[in-house]
């Protein structure tokens, strides 16, 4: 059967997580939100510091005719 990499690759670190934290999913779970913390802005949404958007505006096959 055919394995798509990119799942193999989600798989394989959702193990070591799961190894890093005891096994426990309440611990890994603690994890998470203490990481979704760092990355969640004032209002809410996933902060970026505008990386995707100037990397969006830096690459030629985003442009558009009116650019």
């Amino acid at each position: 059967m055919w394995e798509d990499p990119i799942v193999a690759e989600v798989r394989k670190a959702r193990e070591e997580l799961y190894k890093e934290h005891g096994c426990s999913m309440d611990a890994l779970f603690e994890h998470f939100k203490k990481t979704q913390a760092k990355h969640v802005s004032g209002n809410g949404r996933y902060a970026c510091d505008g990386v995707v958007g100037k990397v969006a505006e830096d690459s030629p096959e985003y442009k558009t005719g009116s650019d």
